[in-house]
Order: C-alpha cells, then structure tokens, then sequence
C-alpha cells in the first residue's frame, strides 16, 4: 500500500501541496478574470501532467518511479530526471499562478518560491520527526511517514493562511530588494532539490546523514521565509525612501514652475496697474477701481525675508483667495534661513496643502480659515498652523492617517515634515482639540 502511494501518489500530492500554499500566499493579490476557472482548471492540468510523466517514466525504465524513498543503487540518470522533474512541478506552478493574477512575473516567482520553502519545510520536518523516533528506537513504517507528512502539511497551510489573511492588509512582502530575494529563491530551491535528491538516491545513508540533510533544508527554507516575510519594515522603508526621493523631485520642478509663475504675474500686474491710471477718468472710475482690486488679489505683496516662503505663501495664498479660504500669515522668514530651500518648500508646502484640503471639506464657510504663524524666541524657531477640520483624524503612531482611498500613495507629507524636523534638530507636534487641528514645530537657531 505504501509503494503504491509514493510511486503514484505522493509526487502529485506533492504538486497540489505547492498550488495550495501558491494560493494562500495570493490572497491579497489581484486576481485575473475567470479567476477559479484558470487556476482549477491550470491545477488540474498540472496534477495530470505529473501522473503522465511518472506514467512515462515506468515505460522507459520499467520501473515505478519512488518520491522520496531509499533506492537500492544509484543511478545519476533517475537522479537528474528526478532533479529535472521537480524543477518542472515547481515551474508549472510558477505558470499557474501567473496566468492566474494580475500580478509581476517577480512577485509570481517570490509567491512560488514562498510555497516551495513553506512545503519543503514542512516535509523535512516531518522526516526530521520521523528520524528522530530511530534515535528513540521507535520502528515506524511507512504508513507513519505518510500520515506524519499530511499532518505537517495541513498545519502548515493552517498557519500560512491565519498569518496571511491576519496581515494582508499590511505591506506587499514581494515588493522591495526584489532583485536580492529572487536570487536568493533561486539558489535555495536549487540547493534543497539537490539535497533531497541526494538524501533520497543515495543508497545506505545513515541516520545521522539524513537529519543533517534535513536540518540544513529547514534551516535554508527558514532563511527564505524570513528574508521575504520577516524584513517587512526593511522593505517598507525602502519603498517610501524612493517614494520620498520620487516626491521631493516633483517638489523641486513644481517649485521651479511656481516661481516662474509667481514673478510673471509680477510683472504682468505691475505693467496693468500703470495702464489703468492711464485710463482712470470719472466716468469709468468704480470700473477700474473693481479692476485693481482683482489685480492686488494676485500682485502679492507677501515679504517674509525668505524667498523660498515667499514663493510658496503666494502660490497658496491664490488657491486660498479661489475657494474662498481665509490664510493669515505672520511670519520671520528670515529666521529659517539656515534650512535648506527645498526643505522650506517641502515643510511649508505639506503644512498648507493638509490644511488647504481640510478647508475646502468643510460646509461652514466662516470656518474656512487658515493661521500660520512664525517667531524665534531667543535661540528658537517656533512656528504654529491650525485650521478647522470637519472630523478628527485617527492616529497612527503619532501621525494623522491619510484620509485618501489610496494610503501607499498618500500619506508622506506627514512624515516628510516630521522628517525636516528631525533633521534640524527639532520637534514636530500635532493635536486635535474638538474641531481645531493644530501642528507646532520648534527648531533650535544655529549658532554663530
């Protein structure tokens, strides 16, 4: 009964071992469309697929072909048909998966590879259970080793798919050093069908040889699972340092345009405001008076003493003044002059853009108000913004969360000022007291 299942059965259950634990791993992935009729159907395919070849296989050699059993002599051919026909299974299941979600070929890959590790520690474990009852001089047989395997396998997949669902809602682990992972993936899978078929074809190992082979494939399979799953924050952070890098490069363009735009209408309503007192007479003076007062709405006279501030408190001050939102501003630029220019248009820029789109969310209109304020006090910068929100953000570590749909785009303003704050030495607190949202920082002046 045992012969018959590891010469036909156990290759195959093996297969579907390594699509269910593709499939628990996928669960936070994005499906292709006739999602359960590709991936049951490409299953069952591959299942039949493996029988055929071990049919074949029985034809050529006339022989059934063994997983994972103790041969009577080594052959270095079977060995390479074996080393080549796993190889296959987990390639089938690479191309399953993949026609199966609308994901990247490198997260496919690091998907399967995380179900061959998850499989391949499970199975060695159980032989590593098995083996050690030898030591104990337990005889078991094979029918033992089966239901041993089963169970390993099933609490396995027990425990994937808790973990899994529990943290799909936290960072893609198949995203950041992907290139690094891949090749690691590579050489682990490698390694483990190496070692097994060596732990397998080689007649006469002793006991002490195979829970060595054991013991390194748990261990290799571990250090996957880990550098894939365990260095999460690792890979998050990576990915929000090149976001940060991709955003501060947008800051800089859009800085670039502003103060270009911002200086030509400048210039534009310095030469309007002389051609109206060229046309200023009695009869049309309320008319022109209407037109100077919409040209002053853009001939800003903000002077800070900071260049930068100017060019982003006017900027903000237009889009204030379209929808209506009051913006105060008193402010010592001057005193900021020590931060570096895009770390002034990065702070100023995030600061009044949250609170800009906080206004505009708000149906009473009297509340739509901006106040930014900024002072030293001896050696001290301090600066302050409130605005009226229309509810109360939720914090996460200290932060506001974003309010937008997309939270992997969004969200970095607030960490980027905190980061500018850090930077310079300084601190950044934020509070919501009922409907007033308020965010302070203080920095320490740089001495001469």
């Amino acid at each position: 009964m045992s012969d018959f299942f590891f010469s036909w059965f156990a290759t195959p259950l093996m297969a579907v071992e390594f699509l269910v634990f593709g499939f628990l791993y996928s669960l936070h992935l994005k499906r292709s469309e006739y999602f359960h009729l590709r991936f049951f159907a490409l299953s069952a395919l591959e299942i039949a697929a493996v029988f055929f070849i071990e049919f074949l296989f029985s034809l050529v050699t006339g022989g059934e072909f063994h997983y994972g059993q103790e041969k009577a002599a080594f052959d270095y051919r079977v060995t390479v048909f074996n080393f080549v026909f796993f190889l296959f299974i987990y390639a089938f299941t690479f191309l399953t998966l993949k026609a199966s979600y609308k994901e990247k070929v490198s997260t496919i890959f690091l998907v399967s590879a995380s179900s061959f590790a998850t499989q391949h520690l499970a199975y060695n474990l159980s032989l590593l259970f098995g083996n050690f009852s030898v030591f104990m001089d337990q005889n078991v047989g094979d029918v033992f080793e089966i239901v041993l395997s089963l169970l390993f396998m099933a609490i396995a997949m027990v425990i994937v798919g808790m973990l899994v669902w529990k943290k799909q809602e936290l960072a893609n682990p198949y995203i950041g050093n992907t290139t690094k992972k891949i090749l690691v993936a590579i050489v682990v899978i490698l390694v483990c069908i190496g070692l097994f078929r060596l732990n397998s074809d080689l007649p006469s190992l002793g006991v002490v040889a195979k829970v060595g082979f054991s013991l390194y494939a748990v261990t290799s399979c571990s250090l996957l699972l880990f550098l894939m799953f365990g260095l999460l924050e690792s890979d998050k952070t990576h990915a929000e340092a090149d976001a940060y890098r991709e955003l501060l490069h947008e800051q800089k363009i859009q800085y670039e345009l502003s103060k270009k735009n911002i200086d030509l209408i400048n210039m534009k309503c310095h030469d309007l405001k002389h051609q109206i007192r060229a046309l200023r007479t009695s009869d049309n003076a309320d008319y022109v008076k209407e037109i100077e007062h919409e040209i002053m709405i853009y001939d800003s006279s903000i002077h800070t003493g900071n260049e930068v501030l100017d060019v982003i408190l006017r900027e903000k001050l237009l889009q204030c003044e379209a929808e209506g939102i009051t913006m105060t501003c008193f402010l010592e630029g001057k005193a900021i002059s020590f931060m570096d220019e895009m770390d002034i248009y990065s702070l100023f820029g995030n600061l009044l853009s949250n609170a800009y789109e906080s206004a505009l969310k708000l149906e009473d209109k009297a509340k739509r108000t901006i106040a930014l304020s900024g002072r030293n006090v001896g050696n001290m910068f301090f600066l302050h913004e409130e605005n009226y929100v229309s509810a109360a953000p939720k914090f996460e570590e200290g932060l506001p969360k974003t309010s937008k749909d997309n939270e992997d785009m969004h969200g970095f303003g607030m960490k980027s000022m905190q980061r500018i704050a850090l930077k310079y030495g300084g601190e950044m607190a934020i509070k919501c007291e009922g409907e007033v949202f308020s965010v302070d920082f203080v920095f320490p002046l740089p001495t001469l």
